[in-house]
């Protein structure tokens, strides 16, 4: 094994702006990261699952490939593109996608025509990530869009998410009606009302590791609550099993053997490449461009937090030179999400840069000197497990989980929610700026992503007016000690 020079960059293979790092020769294994990953990443990846299979009409077999080439993929981040983040999804782009599919009239029981019609807007609209991250990364367009734009727009736009994941899970008049006859919970679309008894406890949980100011005190005092906190979305979903299988509301049937996975399904079903599906039409790209525009503002502040978080770590680890490099970040990003929809066509969670909380997690042991992590890549590739996602093919992980998934894929998205509103709320300064959010954030979910952001621009004009353009452009800081393990980012 290579081993670096105290401050220098750790050893890997040179390819353009990247640098690739073999596993167990360019770096060691970190098995505490490769235990919590085993854990947290698998479920969190599975909480995929109960949306491909309504939205696209997939078998278990075939969402289960969907999920272990998007696993994959995110695994290249450190390991072939030698980016220094624990990359994940843009969690707040799920509820948005989630409403525009719904407004496509997707879901359980829609015909094949229309099916066939969100797969090819969903993957119009993962081109259209892929392409805005290469080019406003290359070019640096994208800096000078968020830079410059008003407060009130980017307010809007993540509380916009909010709203939608909110609306969602708890709207349309059914959460009293399905919490008190159970039997109803069916036939809703919202995850959280199919066990909503679970979802509750799993929720606040959650709540009280992540995001309670109480809390966070013992955390730094107690080094078991801080690992507990660290776990993310893992302990309020244990709890979410043990309490579903008292009330019933989850039923587990566990199978033995290796589980079966469609790849050749998957490409044959939702890849633009095959000729079963097709490649989507022009009216496609331009229906999703403003959705996609929508991901990379929020992705783009992802890019702000991991740089704090990177340098706040490497203050601590003179040994390594951790390379800081926006252009490679915004390529790889690009490279991902065009790879994801070649292969496996439509992806409502676009791949993004930062997973906030395993972030966090990674760097706070990673900081504790060269003996306890020998470089900050080997700890994060462990936590991804190296790309090799091992468990999904085993039928005793998979089917125990499987009743389980609608309560991983609730607690992210009203997670989510909770974050994005008072991230959101926070942007705005005075009373106007956050009624403009306020609306712009509303039609957002309500009516789609055009409407929102030309609601939100004309707004702007009109109540704003020069006001809005004398702002001074957003400055480039960190999250505070209460947010750094928000999930709000990337998944």
């Amino acid at each position: 094994m290579p081993r670096r020079i105290d401050g220098e960059v750790q050893p890997g293979i040179r390819w353009g702006p990247f640098t690739a790092r073999i596993p167990f020769y360019h770096f060691r294994a970190e098995w505490p990261e490769m235990v919590q990953g085993l854990i947290v990443a698998g479920a969190t990846g599975l909480a995929l699952i109960p949306m491909l299979q309504p939205y696209f009409g997939l078998s278990f077999e075939v969402a289960l490939a969907v999920v272990i080439v998007q696993g994959i993929l995110i695994s290249t981040a450190p390991i072939l593109f030698g980016d220094p983040y624990c990359h994940g999804w843009v969690t707040p782009s799920i509820p948005l996608v989630l409403a525009a599919m719904d407004s496509m009239g997707a879901g359980p029981g829609a015909s094949a025509d229309i099916t066939l019609a969100v797969i090819h807007a969903i993957t119009a609209f993962s081109l259209t990530c892929a392409f805005l991250f290469l080019v406003l990364g290359i070019s640096g367009l994208g800096a000078m869009l968020v830079r410059y734009m008003p407060r009130a727009i980017k307010s809007g736009i993540i509380l916009g998410a909010a709203i939608s994941a909110f609306l969602r899970e708890f709207g349309a008049g059914e959460a009293i009606t399905n919490f008190l006859e159970p039997h109803t919970h069916l036939e809703t679309k919202s995850f959280f009302l199919r066990a909503p008894k679970s979802c509750l406890v799993a929720m606040t949980i959650c709540l009280l590791l992540m995001f309670s100011l109480p809390v966070s005190k013992l955390r730094n005092r107690y080094r078991p609550i801080a690992i507990l906190a660290g776990l993310g979305l893992a302990p309020g979903f244990v709890a979410a099993l043990i309490v579903g299988h008292f009330t019933g509301e989850l039923k587990f049937d566990v199978q033995w053997g290796l589980q079966d996975v469609a790849f050749g399904q998957m490409f044959q079903q939702l890849s633009p490449i095959s000729s079963a599906v097709g490649f989507p039409g022009w009216h496609h790209f331009v229906e999703m461009l403003p959705l996609a525009l929508v991901v990379y503002i929020i992705a783009f502040g992802d890019l702000v937090t991991g740089n704090e978080l990177l340098r706040d770590a490497t203050r601590y680890r003179p040994d390594e030179k951790v390379e800081i490099n926006p252009t490679r970040t915004h390529l790889n990003m690009g490279i991902r999400n065009a790879c994801q929809a070649a292969l496996c066509g439509p992806f409502p969670c676009s791949h993004g840069m930062l997973w906030t909380g395993v972030q966090v997690v990674v760097t706070h042991r990673y900081k504790q000197g060269r003996r306890a992590m020998d470089s900050l890549f080997g700890g994060i590739s462990a936590y991804y497990v190296w790309g090799l996602p091992f468990l999904f093919f085993l039928k005793p992980v998979t089917s125990f989980l499987s009743p389980t998934l609608p309560i991983a894929l609730s607690l992210t998205l009203l997670l989510t929610g909770y974050a994005c509103g008072y991230i959101a709320m926070s942007i705005v300064k005075n009373p106007v700026e956050r009624g403009i959010a306020l609306m712009t954030g509303m039609v957002l979910a309500l009516f789609g992503a055009w409407q929102g952001l030309l609601f939100g621009i004309v707004l702007t004009i009109v109540l704003l007016g020069k006001e809005a353009l004398a702002q001074e452009p957003a400055a480039d800081h960190g999250p505070s000690d209460e947010e750094v393990s928000d999930e709000i980012g990337s998944r």
